[in-house]
């Protein structure tokens, strides 16, 4: 699912729903999470280019297949969603911190206006 993210409240409306869905991607290809199943969480930034590269080789490992990648987001790019929800060679889920810089850009974690001065 594509969420067309324009302003803070489209993205703040992306990322709850998101959040709230715990959508596992390719559940159907490789079968559901079990208690043993192995969990590697990655956190994501901005940086396409290195989570491209990431992702490139963390298909080439071995057993892979066996576990659920969990990208945990600060940033909502819709870039980067459309990379990690390409994955094809194990399941994935996505997880959005909802109090980032980016949504909350004039209050904390942002610049408030009642914050001391710099």
């Amino acid at each position: 699912e594509r969420y067309a993210a324009k302003n803070v409240s489209d993205i703040l409306r992306a990322i709850y729903r998101i959040n709230e869905a715990q959508t596992i991607y390719n559940e159907d290809i490789f079968g559901p999470v079990q208690n043993d199943t192995i969990i590697i969480a990655i956190q994501v930034h901005t940086r396409l280019t290195y989570l491209r590269h990431l992702i490139v080789s963390l298909a080439q490992a071995r057993d892979i297949d066996k576990t659920l990648l969990i990208f945990s987001h600060d940033y909502y790019d819709e870039q980067i969603n459309s990379l990690v929800r390409s994955i094809d060679f194990t399941k994935v889920m996505q997880i959005f911190f909802p109090y980032s810089v980016q949504t909350h850009p004039a209050e904390f974690p942002g610049m408030d206006p009642n914050d001391c001065p710099r």
